[in-house]
């Protein structure tokens, strides 16, 4: 009797602590759905599979849904044609490899007008590091985007303006030159020497701004061709050695790619070139290519001061430009961004690994198609 009535108490005791987890889940369920109502953007969440299972209210009257039923279907209409493949394609890649979400699309709101989003997602993951919720968040970027694009047209209207007088300068510095090469002054020589580079400067950022600005608005056009990978790579040994410093290429593979090679000779040298000048006392630039699963693989490395953790992942930003130890750098920060839209633009990935004190490896990879060796 005493048997059963223990065993009764501890039923009881079990059945108590299940209702009391299972009420507290309820109420944090509340709290959140309410605190997902109170915020100004469009929230909503996700299984472990990516599928989304509730939305707030401001994200089910913006695509007209109910709150309990979701129909991805309907969601994925509304965004914008040319943002789509770019969506699904991300998101895909994140619940792949459990990844936070990070990317721009225009959805389509009850105005039939479609407005810029930022749409990030974070995986929630148990203890044992499995996911178990998506958190997701899309939030108007309309006014950000809107005042980018503003900025954008002004920077190229204003390097069209800015090129063409320079490029007179330049030319009537070179005309004089000449015009003094046989009988001047070491002074007037050096001091026209000054003017010329300095142009020279001058025309090489706006060229970057110009380049920034085309690939800003998807203007970029590619004339693809078949070419050997390793003609690249002994132009840079040219760059490496006028500035004074050994290129290293390590390259086996003979592969022949189909791309714009005006555009990847562009990267490359970017590469070597920031490797010469972030890295002035690293002595030895190593470059290599090779063939991975279908890609061409092209790294550049340095055994320089290396890059901050925090400074890696914006190193392909517009504008950015790494300040290492107090060195400052001439340029606008836009070569690595530009080298980055043009690999885009070929369907390839661009990366970087670094470690502060031992050196980075600037790195992308271009799509073979079928792959030719010559």
């Amino acid at each position: 009797m005493a048997l059963f009535e223990l065993n009764s108490d501890r039923r009881f005791s079990y059945q108590n602590q299940f209702l009391a987890a299972k009420q507290h889940a309820e109420a944090e369920k509340k709290h959140f759905h309410f605190l997902a109502n109170l915020l100004p953007g469009l929230i909503w969440t996700a299984d472990s599979d990516g599928k989304i299972d509730y939305v707030n209210q401001r994200f089910a009257s913006y695509f007209n849904l109910g709150t309990h039923s979701v129909d991805f279907r309907i969601i994925l209409s509304r965004v914008h044609q040319q943002d789509k493949a770019t969506l699904i394609k991300a998101w895909l890649k994140s619940i792949e490899n459990e990844v936070p979400l990070q990317v721009q699309a225009r959805l389509e709101n009850d105005q039939q007008v479609f407005v810029w989003y930022q749409i990030s997602a974070t995986p929630y993951q148990e203890q044992n590091g499995k996911v178990q919720k998506w958190f997701g968040l899309c939030a108007d970027i309309d006014t950000h985007i809107a005042a980018l694009q503003q900025k954008e047209e002004f920077i190229s209207i204003a390097s069209h303006e800015l090129k063409t007088p320079v490029t007179s300068l330049k030319a009537s510095l070179q005309i004089l030159d000449k015009m003094l090469s046989v009988s001047c002054d070491k002074k007037v020589t050096a001091l026209l020497n000054t003017a010329i580079k300095s142009a020279d400067k001058v025309s090489f950022l706006i060229n970057d701004l110009l380049n920034a600005s085309q690939y800003n608005a998807a203007q970029l056009q590619l004339r693809k061709s078949w070419f050997s990978v390793s003609l690249l790579t002994e132009d840079c040994k040219i760059v490496a050695k006028h500035a004074g410093c050994e290129l290293v290429i390590q390259d086996r593979s003979s592969l022949s790619i189909y791309a714009d090679s005006l555009r990847i000779e562009q990267v490359l040298v970017n590469l070597v070139n920031n490797a010469i000048k972030y890295a002035p006392d690293s002595g030895v630039i190593l470059l290599e290519v090779e063939e991975v699963r279908g890609y061409a693989v092209i790294s550049v490395t340095d055994k320089g001061p290396g890059i901050s953790a925090a400074k890696v992942s914006q190193v392909f930003q517009r504008y950015y430009q790494v300040d290492s130890k107090g060195g400052q750098y001439t340029g606008l920060g836009l070569g690595l961004y530009i080298c980055s839209e043009i690999i885009k633009k070929h369907g390839g990935e661009i990366g970087v690994r670094s470690v502060e004190g031992e050196g980075s490896t600037f790195w992308f990879s271009l799509p073979m198609g079928q792959p030719r060796y010559i």
